[in-house]
């Protein structure tokens, strides 16, 4: 009995050092969190700007007019548009007229503090945006949760897309963001923005997690894309985000995809498993399904090399290296 009691107080001491624990790191997270924003979307943008509904939304554009379009949606990540860094440059080089978004929130756009962000939302943004810049029959590439986007696009507009490529699909954002949850808390939801949503002292461990090889999120790689972290309003936009409704036809609309589809997994991906990248691929009516070894979620920055191999061949005629190719 003596045994029990020990293990019983033991526990429950653990439990007390855990609390203060979490408390203490609480009141930092909220005295850090109110000097952590005092950028202006202005600062280190390297693209410009379209008003949409009376709000900035900033992209890079460059290419030779004329040449086929790509369309780049990142995944949910302050960072923006910054995570395609190796990919905007080798889709250049192959010809490409390349169009990355940051879409509202995130980046260099917008941050709006009302509840309007979700997936439809975020497709009709782009979608008025590729209309300003003329973009027709482009191939639209979405990374993990912007694949969401790129989709609903597809069954919205479809008038904007030739063809899609899927960069590890995400369909839940909570996968993605798991601080989400816990934004929608008084107090401990302000923290959480802060510490894993907006560039805090969790932010970091998450984008690791994103890697196979952990080593490549090299400090100064985190210091750029935790830069549109300071920016004023990002906790706020973070939040609403969490507040916003789940508006979207997908995954049931997947059926209504008609753009012919590659689909990348990511090996080693700790966000969505391959298997639920084979599912969503499965339910598209024309797609193709590409295992990249050795990488994890943030292949597109791991794997540079095979993953811009594959999009500039797709891109440019809609093929497949078919011995990399799997269905």
């Amino acid at each position: 009995m003596s045994v029990v009691r020990f293990l019983g107080n033991l526990a429950l001491a653990l439990l007390l050092v855990g609390l203060c624990g979490l408390i203490l790191f609480g009141f930092y997270g909220l005295a850090v969190s109110s000097s952590w924003e005092y950028a202006d979307l202005e600062a280190g943008a390297a693209g410009s700007w379209a008003w949409i509904d009376g709000q900035p939304i900033h992209y890079q554009l460059a290419g030779s007019e004329g040449a086929p379009w790509v369309v780049l949606l990142h995944d949910y990540d302050v960072a923006g548009s910054a995570t395609w860094g190796p990919t905007i440059p080798a889709l250049l080089k192959a010809g490409m007229r390349v169009l990355a978004v940051d879409l509202k929130g995130f980046g260099h756009s917008a941050r709006d503090t009302t509840p309007t962000y979700s997936v439809r939302a975020h497709a009709d943004v782009v979608a008025r945006l590729l209309n300003q810049q003329g973009v027709r029959d482009a191939t639209i590439v979405g990374h993990g949760w912007g694949s969401m986007v790129a989709l609903q696009v597809a069954v919205d507009q479809p008038q904007f897309v030739r063809r899609l490529a899927l960069l590890a699909p995400v369909e839940d954002e909570a996968r993605v963001a798991p601080w989400r949850r816990a934004a929608r808390l008084p107090y401990i939801g302000r923290v959480a923005a802060w510490a894993s949503g907006s560039g805090g002292p969790l932010w970091g461990t998450l984008q690791r997690r994103c890697f196979h090889d952990p080593s490549l999120a090299t400090a100064s790689l985190l210091d750029e894309l935790r830069a549109p972290g300071r920016i004023v309003g990002t906790m706020d936009a973070l939040l609403a985000m969490a507040r916003s409704p789940q508006d979207s036809d997908l995954p049931a609309g997947l059926t209504r995809v008609q753009a012919p589809a590659l689909v990348m997994a990511a090996e080693e991906d700790r966000v969505t498993s391959p298997r639920d990248v084979e599912r969503l691929s499965e339910a598209l009516p024309d797609a193709t399904l590409v295992v990249v070894p050795e990488a994890g979620h943030a292949l597109q920055v791991e794997r540079s090399t095979e993953v811009n191999r594959l999009l500039t061949g797709f891109a440019l005629d809609g093929s497949v290296d078919e011995v990399t190719a799997q269905r």
